[in-house]
């Protein structure tokens, strides 16, 4: 499994179909503190829902995201610009969110559009660290939270984590950034004299280790924006999901 800061993936099979989901914030960035909390920035539909073919085979995932910092730091000096970066991006493989026994899908019953659940699964996935632990198993982490039971895919290289870093911010920058993150089922090879926290420091880039081979026709992916210590803001102007696939 590989990580790549830019540029196609290329490996062993043809994995030449894709869909892609994105979400813009061009006229006001979307901004992201320490005190907002986790923000799902973008949320897939359901793999099986979202790929038209009926069957279908999961190759690669490409994450885009443009984004910055607030613009400055202390001046502490570091040995690379992804290195004392305090806003950064995480992914989350969501495998089954059940609603409130009092609420009703149905939207023929005007209670419950897709984009309420969205809304509702969003809201969910930011509150999931305070939920109740309705569950734990090697693969599935399940809370309760005030808007539905959630079940999120753990990251195994991460042991009791449920998500898989995907970039960074460069440090101190005022303007926007376009990274480009993709990771394939495939091992790269790509720097691996590092473990996983020197090559985030080196590249600003989450090497996404088993996150792939995890994905399920019932999963959605979605992406978390994060700011830590009070001052550090992360502005976040677009990020984009695009799932490559073969049948």
């Amino acid at each position: 499994m590989g990580a790549l800061p830019s540029g196609p993936v290329k490996d062993d099979e043809h994995f030449d179909l894709r869909v892609s989901e994105c979400a813009s914030f061009d006229t006001k960035p979307l901004v992201i503190t320490q005190d907002s909390g986790p923000v799902c920035c973008l949320l897939t539909p359901k793999l099986g829902e979202w790929i038209p073919e009926a069957e279908f085979r999961v190759g690669r995932v490409h994450f885009k995201i443009e984004s910055h910092d607030q613009g400055w730091d202390i001046g502490e000096e570091f040995m690379t610009k992804y290195m004392g970066s305090w806003t950064w991006f995480e992914a989350v493989i969501i495998r089954d969110f059940v609603l409130p026994t009092h609420c009703n899908t149905d939207s023929n019953d005007g209670l419950l559009s897709a984009d309420d659940i969205s809304d509702r699964l969003k809201e969910a996935v930011k509150r999931r660290r305070k939920g109740e632990l309705l569950s734990e198993t090697e693969e599935i982490l399940s809370v309760r939270t005030p808007v539905g039971d959630l079940s999120t895919v753990k990251n195994k290289s991460k042991t009791t984590k449920d998500v898989w870093p995907i970039q960074r911010n460069i440090r101190a920058s005022k303007e926007p950034t376009l990274y480009e993150v993709y990771w394939s089922k495939v091992d790269l090879g790509f720097h691996d004299e590092l473990d996983d926290l020197e090559f985030m420091d080196m590249t600003g880039s989450g090497r996404g280790t088993g996150f792939v081979q995890c994905l399920r026709p019932t999963d959605r992916i979605g992406v978390i924006g994060r700011a830590m210590y009070p001052g550090w803001i992360n502005n976040v102007r677009k990020v984009e999901i695009e799932v490559w696939y073969m049948v």
